[in-house]
């Protein structure tokens, strides 16, 4: 490590501890809150949680997109994007109070809410939450399957320049494209659309 690397580690060591303590701080004031208003904890935690998960999953689209396209634009921000995609492993264990909260977070989960409104009681077949669960675990397989090939074969192009995972890559992000658009289509009806089963729309998944 040169010089220069060693003073920006050490600058930023400076912050882990202060950082640790802060975050341990707001985490007990949220188990606070929770034991209080867990309706709005998860609320809460639900929105926090799509926030992150939207830059560690942007992170992995763009690499992707840069290994289909091709240029010079990914090369001078893919290990930031490498560094968000990694983050997957951790984001999927962080699901666990979002699966946990489900009573608290939808009314397709209530059973009060279902027996007083006819149109839940249909939406029944798919909005449950062991089907919810299921579905959120293959969404996790799929995202985090895609996220360690990739990975993996570019540490190997990096390590000794094989020519031969070129074609792979790319093959492989132009296929990756079309499975992370259906999987983050159907998350963001599961995760966010039915949080108002009421509404319906057919442009909420795209956007």
């Amino acid at each position: 490590m040169s010089d220069a690397g060693r003073e920006e580690w050490t600058a930023l060591a400076r912050w882990q501890r202060p950082a640790l303590i802060v975050g341990v701080v707001a985490l007990v004031v949220c188990v606070i809150g929770a034991w209080f208003d867990p309706g709005q904890f998860f609320r809460a935690y639900l929105s926090a949680y799509m926030f992150f998960l939207g830059i560690a999953l942007g992170g992995m689209v763009l690499i992707m997109l840069h290994q289909v396209t091709g240029g010079a634009w990914g090369f001078l921000i893919r290990r930031a994007l490498e560094a968000q995609m990694r983050t997957l492993p951790l984001l999927a264990a962080l699901f666990l109070p979002v699966a946990v909260g489900v009573g608290w977070l939808y009314p397709w989960a209530q059973p009060e809410e279902i027996a007083a409104e006819p149109k839940l009681q249909y939406q029944q077949f798919y909005l449950n939450p062991p089907f919810y669960w299921g579905r959120a675990a293959v969404y996790f397989v799929v995202w985090l399957g895609m996220a360690y090939l990739l990975t993996s074969w570019m540490r190997e192009q990096d390590r000794c320049g094989a020519r031969r995972l070129a074609p792979r890559i790319v093959t492989f992000s132009g296929v990756g494209l079309v499975v992370y658009g259906i999987a983050i289509h159907f998350a963001s009806i599961d995760w966010v659309m039915s949080l108002v089963p009421k509404f319906p729309s057919t442009i909420f998944p795209p956007l």
